[in-house]
């Protein structure tokens, strides 16, 4: 939730956070001008429930599921048995889960844990910086009818990346003008030009393993922790005794704090008590 700004009014939550934590964070986004200001939780406790289960299976899969997709991951990838180390790629996991007959959310999850055990490392949505590599001899640009605002960009790039005729290189600074250059290049062929992206990188740490190991207390530990910070949650949706502000601020350490008596259950408490 990449909001910040003073005068939020209202900070909706659609679905369940998996903590206290985040959700504590995302409805402080509402009021920060301190004037008046709500965040509101919509909470069905029959489906959330169930969601929150699912969140817990998808989130921790089987450890059988964790050898699976290593392997196939492996296999997509086309890392041999006992070889890989340090070998980088960039890892389409939609394509790997239609090719591999995997589901989304369970290998995301499954990625992430086995980055966490050390058999690769796996991070999600990472800016790629350009690369650049001139497909024809230095001798052959005289043939393609080149402006003399693209000899100057090739010739900077062959006097900077001495590799940049056998292999793609990472280029820097390349700004609007630039990027417009190295499309027109391309499109004549004389380089091969992959523009700034964004995309899941996977880095063997380790060469291919026949088998994966995956330690008691590592899975078991991450997963109960998890659970009792998603139960935490589901407590404070279903709490209808106690004021909102009291059990969050006692959730963090602070005992001694006064009821609101602006939230749901305050107010419904007031109204009793009148009657």
């Amino acid at each position: 939730m990449g909001i910040d700004k003073p005068d939020v009014r209202v900070v909706i939550h659609h679905d369940l956070p998996d903590t206290i934590e985040a959700y504590f964070q995302e409805a402080g986004r509402a009021g920060r001008d301190e004037q008046r200001a709500f965040a509101v939780l919509l909470y069905d406790p029959s489906q959330d429930k169930a969601k929150a289960r699912k969140r817990v299976a998808d989130n921790y899969p089987p450890e059988e599921f964790l050898h699976t997709v290593y392997h196939k991951t492996c296999n997509y990838l086309g890392v041999g048995a006992d070889s890989g180390q340090g070998a980088t790629f960039f890892l389409d996991v939609y394509d790997l889960c239609q090719k591999m007959h995997l589901p989304i959310l369970t290998t995301y999850s499954a990625l992430h844990l086995l980055s966490q055990m050390g058999y690769f490392s796996f991070e999600e949505d990472q800016e790629i910086q350009p690369r650049v590599q001139i497909r024809v001899q230095r001798r052959e640009l005289d043939n393609y009818n080149l402006t003399d605002a693209q000899m100057a960009l090739l010739e900077s790039l062959m006097r900077e990346y001495t590799g940049i005729f056998t292999d793609l290189q990472y280029v820097r600074g390349i700004d609007d003008q630039t990027h417009k250059l190295l499309v027109s290049l391309a499109e004549k062929r004389v380089i091969s030009y992959v523009s700034r992206t964004v995309a899941n990188v996977l880095r063997l740490t380790v060469n291919r393993q026949a088998e994966i190991h995956v330690p008691e207390h590592f899975y078991s530990q991450r997963k109960d922790h998890y659970v009792d910070k998603l139960k935490a949650m589901v407590e404070y949706a279903d709490n209808q005794q106690y004021c909102r502000s009291q059990l969050l601020l006692s959730y963090f350490g602070e005992n001694d704090a006064a009821a609101c008596g602006t939230c749901d259950v305050c107010r419904s408490l007031n109204k009793q008590q009148k009657q």
